[in-house]
């Protein structure tokens, strides 16, 4: 692969950090509620770039006015 490919790991949410948490509490009735969100990903990146790493400069443009300009001499 030469230095051309990437390989990523990515892990969210190890510790199930998005949790809910409730309590209420009525005349005669009282509810506590837990729960959490699936939240954890694990993810995994493979990237390839295709080029040699060799770039090509930026492209001269000419306006239509230069153009004009030019032909007119």
């Amino acid at each position: 692969m030469k230095d051309r490919a990437t390989l990523r790991l990515i892990v969210n949410d190890i510790y199930k950090g998005n949790q809910l948490r409730s309590v209420q509490q009525y005349e005669g009735f009282y509810l506590r509620n837990y729960g959490y969100y699936e939240s954890r990903q694990l993810r995994l990146n493979f990237t390839y770039r295709f080029t040699n790493g060799a770039l090509k400069g930026p492209r001269s443009r000419n306006a239509s006015l230069e153009n004009e300009n030019n032909r007119a001499r």
